[in-house]
């Protein structure tokens, strides 16, 4: 499985790390899972790390299914954060055009190469 999750701060904070060979269908199975875990709690922030995959095979034209799962998960009404970190140009390129994608009444988003000015952005101290 590309996309493993650990749920820290009671619920709060969602730690995520794709590796391998990412697809959109693992995204959209990964934001499913977080919607129906009842341990994540309204509001959490989220840091989504790509920089272990070895390939992406999201494209521009998968982020329309990825935004419906998306903008339907209940727990994201209060504009949570999402953190991307991604230090390959490509996915790099990729998480910036979803950040201008998103619906930011959903989702607050920002890219960012390296893990701890995210985790800096998001007021996190674990990965």
């Amino acid at each position: 499985m590309p996309v493993k999750y650990q749920v820290h701060d009671n619920g709060k904070y969602v730690y995520a790390k794709a590796t391998g060979t990412l697809t959109p269908e693992d995204i959209i199975d990964y934001v499913h899972k977080i919607k129906v875990n009842s341990k994540i709690k309204e509001g959490y922030k989220e840091l989504f790390d790509v920089r272990f995959i070895t390939k992406s095979k999201v494209t521009i034209e998968s982020f329309a299914e990825i935004i419906k799962e998306v903008i339907t998960d209940k727990k994201r009404i209060f504009r949570n954060k999402l953190a991307i970190v991604a230090c390959k140009r490509e996915s790099f390129d990729k998480a910036k055009y979803y950040e201008k994608t998103i619906p930011e009444a959903k989702q607050k988003v920002i890219v960012f190469n390296t893990l701890e000015i995210a985790k800096t952005w998001l007021d996190v101290d674990k990965p």
